[in-house]
């Protein structure tokens, strides 16, 4: 027969088991360990993830751009200011307009309608739905009072909340009919730019927004990751070059009067000049994600940006 087993009288009530001081250090010695561990990986998923993102929404920008030139004889919008416009577009039917004021719209203004938004002409003024697709989330210019860069090439111009900027030698505007001074986001009559493959008056000039004259639309920029926040940067006889937060790339490099090619043609040759300091290595470790003509969007290293091209012309 099974007897219970013997308790003394004197030893008090039986003890619940408990975790010592000792064993509750080692636990959480490893649940910090763990966490540890952990951190590099749900680190890289974010970076992952925001990179994903990012390229979604210049994917959207990009298709909103693209559909644009079925509006506008396969024009894109100009990234030049309203004086520089006017010159060519009088009438002013070419490139999209402000309705109230007649103003030539920035480039992501004019894409708002082909992105839902029908609130307003302007950017900096759309709905909460609109904006967020200009923008990188690795962008850290996004978190700051005066967020964002430049959308025009003209002095003066207020910064918008945007990470991407636009091919300038395809989406600028040259017109040396008109003598326009620097201050009306022009040059004067007797000056033209310098760009790889030629300068204006010659059959390599700037494009003026016409996308049809692209000769590798497969390799060439159109819009990409831009602006890195760096404050101004005069440097006389380069108006293209003035402010390194400016949102738009180009082979322009120097002198805007007379003949030559000026800087290479590619990203790795805008990279080693005045618009280089435009190019946010930082945002997704030294990539960044660029759009082509043709409307394919992919991340490209800083390795490869010599197989990217900014000038419109095949060498």
């Amino acid at each position: 027969m099974r007897t219970a087993p013997h308790h003394h009288p004197s030893a008090g009530p039986p003890r619940d088991a408990a975790f010592t001081l000792i064993e509750l250090l080692v636990v959480m010695a490893i649940i910090a360990l763990l966490v540890a561990l952990a951190m590099p990986a749900l680190s890289a998923a974010r970076r992952s993830a925001e990179r994903l993102r990012c390229a979604s929404n210049l994917r959207q920008v990009t298709l909103a751009g693209l559909t644009f030139l079925g509006d506008y004889n396969h024009r894109v919008q100009p990234a030049s200011a309203h004086a520089w416009a006017v010159a060519q577009d009088s009438s002013q039917r070419r490139w999209r307009y402000d309705r109230d004021d007649g103003q030539l719209l920035d480039w992501a203004s004019a894409l708002l309608p082909y992105l839902g938004e029908t609130s307003s002409d302007h950017f900096r003024n759309a709905s909460d739905r609109a904006w967020p697709i200009f923008q990188c989330p690795s962008d850290p210019a996004m978190s700051e009072a005066d967020p964002g860069a430049r959308l025009l090439h003209g002095f003066g111009n207020a910064r918008s909340p945007v990470s991407f900027g636009i091919n300038y030698d395809i989406a600028g505007l040259v017109n040396n009919a008109s003598p326009l001074t620097p201050h009306l986001g022009g040059f004067d009559a007797s000056g033209s730019i310098s760009l790889y493959g030629g300068t204006h008056g010659s059959p390599n000039g700037p494009l003026n927004t016409e996308l049809e004259q692209v000769h590798q639309p497969a390799s060439t920029m159109l819009y990409a990751e831009c602006g890195t926040r760096q404050g101004p940067t005069a440097r006389p006889g380069s108006p293209l070059g003035w402010q390194s937060d400016a949102l738009y790339y180009s082979t322009h490099t120097h002198s805007f009067t007379g003949p030559g090619h000026a800087g290479g043609g590619t990203l790795a040759h805008v990279r080693s000049h005045t618009a280089g300091d435009r190019i946010p290595l930082d945002r997704h470790a030294g990539a960044i994600n660029i759009a082509y003509v043709d409307g394919h969007v992919g991340l490209v290293s800083r390795n490869a940006f010599d197989r990217v091209r900014v000038s419109p012309y095949a060498d």
